[in-house]
């Protein structure tokens, strides 16, 4: 298992806050993830997110 899968998988079900490389800012729960989405809450439902967008995860 990679870093990568040992801390998303960690974070499942909890409050992050992502930002995309366009400098867009998405906050919700982590539903779910793969080796290319991530998926989480979002105000008007669920966004699906493609990693390669991804600049940061905050969380904790």
């Amino acid at each position: 298992m990679s870093l990568q899968d040992e801390v998303l998988s960690s974070l499942l079900g909890k409050d992050i806050t992502v930002f995309l490389v366009s400098g867009t800012r998405l906050e919700g729960k982590l539903l779910d993830f793969d080796n290319f989405t991530l998926s989480m809450t979002a105000p008007k439902g669920r966004s699906l997110v493609y990693k390669h967008a991804i600049a940061t995860i905050i969380y904790g």
